[in-house]
């Protein structure tokens, strides 16, 4: 009889470890099912038509010198997406070309062009240096 209770009691003891190993992998399981993955373009995806998912969201990598003044900015954002944020990387050497990246997230179904230009703070639009466009269809 008091082997059956040791028996017992061990058996609980496993099963109290083995518990929050099966939740945290179910988490783990459910978790990456759902992750997103961002689709990254670059200059060299310069007028080209994209499709992406409703509620996706995607980077643009677009080199830019900060030395001279200049950056990107958004000329013309359709209602389909939403800008989530805009951050620099690289750089560290005066007068180099650092990549500026925006990260955008589709909001609602459709089709819209994305316009990027890249130009000084001071200087109005049609003295844009450059221009990347993206033709952008929610799905």
């Amino acid at each position: 009889m008091g082997n059956k209770a040791y028996k017992s009691s061990s058996l609980k003891s496993a099963e109290a470890l083995l518990l929050p190993l099966i939740l945290a992998s179910a988490i783990i399981t459910v978790l990456g099912t759902h992750a997103e993955e961002i689709v990254n373009f670059s200059i060299n995806d310069n007028n080209r038509a994209v499709a992406v998912g409703l509620h996706n969201s995607f980077s643009i990598r677009l080199p830019v010198q900060l030395g001279i003044g200049s950056s990107w900015q958004a000329a013309s954002l359709p209602g389909i997406l939403e800008q989530e944020n805009m951050i620099f990387e690289g750089g560290g050497v005066p007068g180099g070309t650092e990549m500026q990246v925006f990260r955008f997230r589709s909001v609602q179904e459709g089709r819209g062009k994305l316009v990027l230009i890249n130009l000084r703070p001071w200087e109005p639009p049609t003295k844009a240096q450059e221009l990347f466009t993206l033709t952008v269809t929610v799905k």
